[in-house]
């Protein structure tokens, strides 16, 4: 993820878990999970994909970038992110850089233009843990917006593009949520009951549905 020029693996690691740690301290609400943890799972992906890469200048330029990032140089490091992303377009270096685009366009509001980069995103990647986010990008936007029936639509899609079922059911939880903020009890219910049928969700997951479940209960009697 987040290198010096000359790759150290020590430097590497140690920022990939700054990078965790960023976004665990931002994360304030299940609804915007899906860009939040795609960012840190990505970019250690996208180190480990391309350590050996021979698109070199692209790494370079998005490694530097991200070490703004960390070290708080959020502007500086946005300008030269959208550079990789404008330069290297249909490389892996071009695609995370979308992903953090889209983390600042959303803490910003700015809903068009993280709809627009996660739309690219769907067309250029086969990646399902990318797949997922973005869809789930989409569906975090519809709530905001109050569109309630693509936020439910956008969540669903980001379940079913990933197998991995703890990331899967994060994204249930928030259609949940959506069917909560409808009034619409019955579905939510179903939704959360099979949920927290999962043994293995994980606990923060299974927390947050409990606490919706007792709220749709309340409804319900």
């Amino acid at each position: 993820m987040a290198h010096k020029e000359e790759f150290k693996h020590d430097a590497v690691r140690e920022n990939l878990v700054k990078i965790v740690d960023v976004f665990r301290t931002n994360k304030s609400q299940i609804i915007q999970y899906g860009v939040i943890a795609i960012v840190a799972f990505s970019l250690i992906s996208w180190y480990i994909a391309n350590k050996e890469s021979k698109d070199h200048a692209s790494i370079v330029e998005f490694g530097k970038a991200v070490n703004l990032y960390i070290d708080g140089e959020s502007d500086l490091a946005m300008i030269d992110i959208q550079s990789v992303a404008d330069n290297y377009d249909g490389s892996q270096s071009a695609d995370h850089a979308r992903i953090f685009l889209i983390q600042e366009s959303m803490k910003n509001k700015d809903y068009d233009l993280a709809n627009e980069e996660a739309d690219k995103l769907l067309s250029n990647t086969s990646n399902d843990l990318i797949i997922s986010a973005m869809w789930s990008v989409k569906g975090d936007i519809a709530y905001n917006q109050g569109d309630f029936d693509s936020a439910l639509h956008n969540y669903q899609k980001a379940a079913d593009s990933i197998e991995l079922k703890s990331i899967a059911d994060s994204y249930r939880v928030n259609a949940a949520r959506v069917y909560i903020e409808m009034k619409n009890y019955t579905d939510a219910k179903q939704v959360l009951d099979s949920v927290l049928d999962n043994s293995d969700l994980r606990f923060n997951v299974k927390n947050i549905a409990e606490d919706l479940l007792a709220e749709v209960n309340y409804h319900l009697n």
